[in-house]
């Protein structure tokens, strides 16, 4: 006779796994040193920044300010700077990191619960999506986004099975922290309400109900151009980018299954081929939800019309479909296997990952040794390579920003753009360093129009007193002109403005 497990072991064994599934979730974020996150050390820094701008011991109000208003992005920024209280600004970082990375399944599992609880099982795809290019890029904001559209979205479909002021009240709450966090997660959450509640005929009323918790969003969002402190989002922005090619947004699809290394990025598709042939052969417990299979649909419809890389919108869209797909259709008993299978493909995800994560520690390291050669409180000039490789590889556009934070440089590179970003800077140098990036050659490739191929050198020697040029070797003749080689390892090189004159000094 077989003996069927107690509950009591049921729930051991679901607690040991929700552990051991944690503990691979955020072991990369907090064994290493410096998380090789394209964008995050950008956000750290300005984080930093807006938490200490009174200290007088730290001198940073000499070169910012702050500008605080209801933006679409400054819910992180108030998070990190009231973190700050009781954390120091590396720890706070982590924190922000791993709630995403815990965030993202949950919120994933209490969206799929609403649907079905079979459908819950297939959460576990989201902790490969959590792992994605999306978290490698370090984008904070659009990470959150993901966490807070899909929590919303669960707690909507609760409040259409049970309508409570309490629950509405809770939505609007969530829908407004969404807009504060980004308006891309904001936007997809609205449009998913709207095309749901059209497609399954709610009444107006219901319709009305629901669509109101994005109200203080859109008056937030109108009220920032009324008064003119919108963002410009044509701010930085190169036409070449602007192309709309339909071969080019399928191919882009399989970007929230790209890796570190080749071979787990194609174990992890044919995880996923193995998962979509599970689902739909001879599987009689299979049918489509229609209703979400619509709005998967729609979705999938507003990401191919968008403009290819579009301020990379795609690539921002793309979480979100996925994690919609996972609704489209009710699987029945293999839902199980599925979400077994989409495990299995999170911990290669998650191996790879950390393989990444400490190969690149040496160099980081090396990077941040650099730093020493520029004296603190310096104005120093970021210059890194324009390339076309992937955006999650780049890791060296912004590890710079670590040197604001501890050494307190002033970088004009650092995220303020205005209407979006509460940062200010005190020294009016955004004409002068527009560009971060340039092209490693001397020449435009095809496709790259209105890039410019060399900086304004005579404008860069009267305001900046350090170059950290990484990777550049065709700006060493004109930098010996006027600069100094104080740090050299490899392809990154620290010059010493000797010329600045007086009209660029403190």
């Amino acid at each position: 006779m077989m003996i069927s497990p107690s509950p009591g072991h049921n729930r051991i064994a679901q607690v040991a796994l929700l552990t051991m599934v944690s503990a691979l979730l955020l072991a990369p974020v907090w064994l290493v040193r410096y998380p090789p996150l394209v964008d995050y050390p950008n956000h750290l820094a300005r984080y930093f920044i807006l938490a200490h701008l009174k200290d007088p011991s730290l001198h940073l109000a000499q070169f910012y300010g702050s500008r605080w208003g209801f933006y679409p992005y400054v819910a992180v920024d108030l998070l990190a700077v009231a973190l700050q209280w009781l954390l120091p600004i590396d720890i706070v970082g982590r924190v922000i990191l791993s709630i995403y990375l815990l965030g993202l399944p949950l919120a994933t599992y209490f969206f799929l619960r609403q649907i079905g609880c079979e459908s819950s099982y297939l959460s576990s795809w989201a902790l490969v999506i959590a792992c994605g290019p999306v978290f490698l890029s370090g984008i904070l904001n659009d990470m959150l986004s993901e966490v807070l559209c899909f929590l919303l979205l669960g707690l909507w479909l609760k409040y259409l099975t049970k309508p409570r002021v309490a629950c509405w009240l809770a939505l609007l709450m969530l829908g407004t922290l969404l807009y504060l966090t980004h308006l891309v997660g904001f936007v997809v959450a609205g449009f998913v309400v709207l095309t749901y509640g059209l497609l399954k005929r709610q009444s107006a009323h219901r319709l009305l109900a629901s669509l109101s918790i994005f109200l203080p969003g859109v008056l937030l969002h109108l009220w920032s151009f009324v008064n003119g402190t919108g963002a410009d989002v044509s701010a930085n922005y190169h036409p070449h980018h602007y192309q709309w090619e339909l071969g080019d947004k399928f191919a882009l699809m399989i970007n929230p299954f790209r890796e570190y290394s080749r071979f787990a990025a194609a174990m992890t598709l044919a995880a996923l081929m193995i998962s979509l042939v599970l689902a739909v052969w001879k599987n009689r417990e299979l049918r489509p939800n229609y209703p979400w299979l619509g709005v998967a649909g729609a979705v999938l419809l507003v990401y191919l019309l968008t403009p290819t890389s579009y301020h990379y919108l795609g690539i921002r869209l793309l979480p979100f479909l996925f994690i919609l797909s996972l609704s489209v259709a009710k699987i029945g008993r293999r839902a199980r296997v599925l979400g077994v299978v989409g495990l299995l493909a999170f911990v290669l995800r998650s191996a790879d990952m950390d393989y990444g994560f400490i190969s690149r520690q040496a160099e980081l390291g090396r990077w941040q040794r650099s730093f020493a050669a520029i004296p603190q409180y310096s104005r120093v000039l970021p210059m890194v390579p324009l390339d076309e490789r992937a955006f999650f590889r780049r890791d060296y556009l912004h590890f710079w920003a670590y040197g604001v934070i501890e050494r307190g440089w002033f970088c004009p590179h650092l995220f303020h753009a205005p209407g979006i970003h509460p940062l200010v800077l005190q020294l009016p140098t955004d004409k002068i360093a527009r560009l971060l990036a340039w092209p490693k050659a001397s020449y435009l490739e095809p496709g790259w129009n209105n890039v410019e191929i060399d900086p304004d050198w005579q404008s860069i020697q009267r305001n900046f007193e350090y170059l950290w040029v990484y990777d550049m070797p065709r700006f060493s003749t004109p930098i010996a002109s006027f600069g100094q080689l104080v740090y050299s390892d490899g392809t990154l090189n620290v010059f010493r403005v000797t010329s600045a004159t007086s009209a660029g000094s403190r």
